[in-house]
């Protein structure tokens, strides 16, 4: 992770976190939709309807 300082306004200082650490998922199709894997410390919700591989996409992950 890297931070980047600027100003911001009339002399007030913005931090940007810029997050550039990702970790891939092994799935080569979808670390292609994400810029290379999924942003390190987030927390994603995998939802969709029974049978859609849920389960399978976290077992993989892991």
């Amino acid at each position: 992770m890297r931070f980047y300082h600027g100003l911001y306004y009339r002399g007030t200082v913005k931090l940007e976190v810029i997050m550039n650490d990702r970790v891939p998922t092994g799935i080569p199709g979808f670390d292609e939709l994400c810029e290379s894997g999924l942003v390190r410390n987030r927390t994603y919700l995998l939802s969709g309807t029974s049978g859609t591989g849920k389960t399978n996409f976290a077992f993989q992950f892991l």
